[in-house]
């Protein structure tokens, strides 16, 4: 169990791209366990349109949030 930001654990392209969003509204959430991921996407209508697009195209089920786009 490493610092968690040292050496990019989990900082896969949601986890580079949404910097700055998860900062903004997930600073408080785990990262690299799936939770920082389901912040963004319980925030998804706030976030960058390059962290919505990095999120419908990675992960587990790709495209998770991809039925909120409006």
């Amino acid at each position: 169990m490493g610092g968690g930001m040292g050496g990019g654990t989990g900082l896969g392209p949601v986890g580079q791209t949404c910097t700055a969003d998860l900062a903004k509204y997930c600073a408080k959430v785990p990262h690299g366990s799936g939770e920082a991921r389901a912040c963004l996407e319980a925030n998804r209508d706030k976030l960058s349109a390059d962290c919505r697009t990095a999120l419908d195209n990675t992960g587990g089920g790709r495209g998770m949030g991809r039925n909120r786009q409006n």
